[in-house]
């Protein structure tokens, strides 16, 4: 019975401890407003300009696109000092008279060479972007700099960028 007697006792204690509770919250409910759908309907000749801006891009996009074959950091120990450089190749694109070279570090800054040579050779002091070896360990491992390049020619034709590279660091100590 005392037993009965305290099971009773300890459900009308939760029971009324938690039923005001329920009693005195609010429901909470939001009205949303309506949200139109919105359809836009481009004139024909606002699509016959961007058709022709298209068309003319395309024709503008002639040029092969530049293939990488090496993209190098290295640094240099030398009796007398060291000395570093960033030397990146690629394949010269027939009609080509400069290329672009996109340069992109670990941590997203991006900085842009122009050179009319099939090759870029930034040296150690020449630059502020390359001033040591562009990959940054991190805690999932290490994250290189990429690179890729783009070929200009004459009257404003061009290629399409290479595909992006790893720029790997080699050490050599003479």
């Amino acid at each position: 019975m005392k037993k009965m007697v305290s099971f009773v006792t300890a459900l009308v204690l939760c029971a009324s401890s938690s039923l005001p509770v329920f009693a005195a919250t609010p429901k909470y409910s939001i009205s949303m407003p309506k949200i139109p759908q919105i359809h836009v309907e481009l004139s024909d000749s606002v699509k016959e300009a961007v058709n022709q801006a298209a068309k003319k891009q395309i024709e503008k996009m002639i040029l092969d696109k530049p293939e990488l074959t090496s993209t190098t950091y290295r640094h240099k120990g030398k009796i007398y000092g060291t000395y570093s450089f960033l030397k990146i190749e690629w394949g010269e694109v027939e009609g080509a008279t400069s290329y672009k070279v996109e340069i992109t570090k670990p941590d997203g800054t991006k900085k842009t060479y122009e050179t009319s040579n099939a090759y870029l050779s930034v040296k150690e002091g020449s630059d502020d972007f390359i001033t040591e070896c562009p990959k940054q360990k991190t805690e999932n491992g290490v994250e290189c700099a990429t690179v890729r390049v783009r070929a200009y020619g004459e009257d404003e034709t061009y290629s399409a960028w290479s595909e992006e590279e790893c720029i790997s660091c080699n050490a050599i100590h003479s």
